[in-house]
């Protein structure tokens, strides 16, 4: 993966970001274009990159993707 790290190097950054970010707009809900903000990956290769290991990590339930809400993000299984 060139020019973020790796994919767990990059997963971990976006467990890292996600509390904040989740708390920038007072709610517990955020989007990946909001990581992609953070996490200074906001061209199309981070974006892409950014959406592969956001869908590993709900895949390994560290974040939710909630039902009803496009795109929206929260953190664990709850």
């Amino acid at each position: 993966m060139e020019g973020y790290g790796t994919w767990e190097d990059l997963k971990e950054r976006i467990m890292e970001a996600a509390p904040g970010v989740a708390e920038e707009g007072g709610i517990r809900a955020f989007t990946e274009n909001d990581l992609a903000r953070e996490l200074s990956m906001e061209d199309a290769q981070g974006k892409r990159q950014l959406s592969t290991a956001v869908n590993q990590l709900v895949d390994e339930g560290r974040l939710r993707s909630n039902p009803g809400l496009s795109k929206n993000l929260s953190i664990g299984t709850g």
